[in-house]
């Protein structure tokens, strides 16, 4: 028996299956470790994962030369491109630390807090 892997609803459900395990993963990280000052693992998976999203969406974006761009293209686009601006502001606040007076805000934490928090709710939405 012949199965056809590439039909409308197994590329849905891949995705959805991705979507999900993307937004848990995102939650759980961001949750759980929202005060620390580390780059977990976890991270540098979002980071694969964004990339690798962003990439993807890319060369569809280039494959339809920018004349064919959809919505949920724009969106992909647009939620891969700020997440991974939220983890590189992580990333970067976590090598080169700087100290700030308890009594200030870190502007680079509310920066990285507010990219992931958008990406949160992109990925919710899409």
């Amino acid at each position: 028996m012949n199965k056809q892997w590439d039909t409308a609803l197994n590329r849905f459900l891949i995705y959805t299956g991705y979507y999900f395990i993307f937004v848990i993963c995102l939650f759980a990280t961001f949750i759980k470790e929202k005060d620390s000052n580390q780059f977990y693992w976890a991270h540098y998976l979002h980071c694969i994962f964004a990339a690798s999203m962003l990439g993807k969406a890319v060369n569809k974006f280039i494959a339809t030369n920018s004349m064919g761009l959809t919505f949920w293209n724009f969106f992909d686009l647009l939620q891969y491109s700020i997440l991974l601006s939220g983890l590189g502001i992580r990333w970067f606040r976590t090598r080169f630390p700087v100290k700030f007076d308890p009594d200030q805000s870190d502007p680079a934490r509310e920066a990285e807090g507010f990219l992931i928090s958008v990406s949160a709710t992109v990925a919710i939405f899409r």
